[in-house]
């Protein structure tokens, strides 16, 4: 046998799970879990996105996918070379994978079905059987999944040196005061009525995959994803014994997680994210002339860490608007429409561009 057929074979007979939800619900988490208790390579879909920066490719598979995720909001029809380029992509990162693994989970939030069916199409194409092809969608109580997305996003804007405050009056919040998690809650449920399913996230057709409430956030999360996809918790890595509770046990899982975010930071694809997101939805901020608003005479060095730091704020914003977005099809990444307000555009594209310039909004 060859090594081009060992590995066709391998792909052939390769148990590989593909778990979807949006945002909040604990894809990577699962996807984690899997691989740390039952050895499973783990693919993140969003491994494109946040590589933007590394290569041209990269690059152009990140633009597709915000370009279509912002077509998903809309609800609107999309030219499919928009979009399959991304999904062909994470396909193939699994495929991958399978030459090396029996056991694969590709993690990514897929929205749409036409999404979901390239991607079981590109595996099929590239030689996995359609029966060892398990889709899982996770689901989870509104309540639960904003408690965890609020935290989540005040991580984001604390590393851009930006306010839970100064990011969600961006949004329209006016209250006064620390932005807590209850606040977060109440804005997004007054802002969007329908926020118990991300706007964006169409379900699993019946009998396509298998559905799994996540609401719990503790080891029966576990259990039902492995009850789901015929795993026993008998062959849990053994390593697994150590922990004393379900705190300990995500704690451990997150560490993987959070490293991808700092990869994500440090090759510079989280700032060129910020790029893409702006231009794509119209909410460009120049990052030249802001960098004299504080009267001192710079030299070159000074003004490119200032840049580097607006970059930063504003890719920290881009994420807030990203989930907002998700989360309901009104925002300010698409209040620049010419349906709203002319007034409170405006108002609202000088907060943006006040807070990415300065750290601060100012009236």
């Amino acid at each position: 046998m060859t090594p081009n057929d060992a590995e066709k074979e391998r792909i052939a007979n390769a148990e590989i799970v593909y778990v979807v939800a949006p945002s909040g619900c604990g894809k990577s988490f699962a996807g984690d879990a899997l691989a740390y208790l039952h050895g499973y390579e783990h693919v993140d879909g969003d491994y494109p996105l946040k590589h933007a920066a590394v290569s041209a490719r990269n690059k152009e598979l990140g633009y597709g996918f915000i370009k279509s995720f912002q077509t998903c909001l809309g609800n609107e029809e999309e030219s499919d070379d928009v979009w399959t380029p991304f999904y062909e992509e994470i396909a193939t990162l699994t495929l991958q994978a399978a030459k090396t693994s029996s056991k694969v989970v590709l993690s990514h939030a897929s929205y749409r079905q036409a999404y979901r069916e390239c991607v079981v199409n590109k595996l099929i194409e590239g030689g996995a059987k359609r029966e060892n092809i398990k889709v899982l969608e996770l689901r989870i109580d509104p309540d639960v999944k904003l408690t965890g997305l609020y935290y989540r996003t005040k991580a984001q804007m604390e590393n851009g040196g930006i306010t839970m405050e100064d990011a969600f009056k961006l949004q329209g919040w006016d209250g006064d005061g620390p932005f807590t998690v209850d606040d977060y809650k109440i804005f997004i449920k007054n802002k969007n009525p329908d926020y118990a399913g991300n706007a964006a996230m169409k379900d699993i057709p019946e009998g396509y995959g298998a559905i799994v409430d996540v609401s719990s956030r503790d080891m029966t999360c576990i259990d039902r994803i492995e009850m789901a996809l015929g795993l026993d918790a008998k062959d849990r890595n053994v390593e697994y014994q150590k922990f004393l509770s379900y705190d300990e046990f995500r704690n451990k899982i997150q560490e993987v997680d959070q490293a991808r975010d700092r990869e994500w930071h440090d090759n510079g694809s989280h700032v060129l994210f910020g790029e893409m997101w702006s231009e794509i939805t119209g909410n460009k901020t120049t990052l030249t002339a802001a960098t004299d608003l504080d009267g001192d005479d710079d030299g070159e060095e000074e003004k490119e860490n200032k840049k580097e730091l607006m970059r930063r704020r504003r890719s920290s914003i881009a994420s807030v608007e990203f989930l907002s977005s998700e989360l309901g099809r009104t925002s300010l990444a698409s209040s620049n429409n010419d349906d709203g307000d002319t007034t409170t555009v405006r108002k609202m594209k000088a907060r943006r561009s006040s807070l990415i310039t300065t750290g601060k909004i100012i009236e």
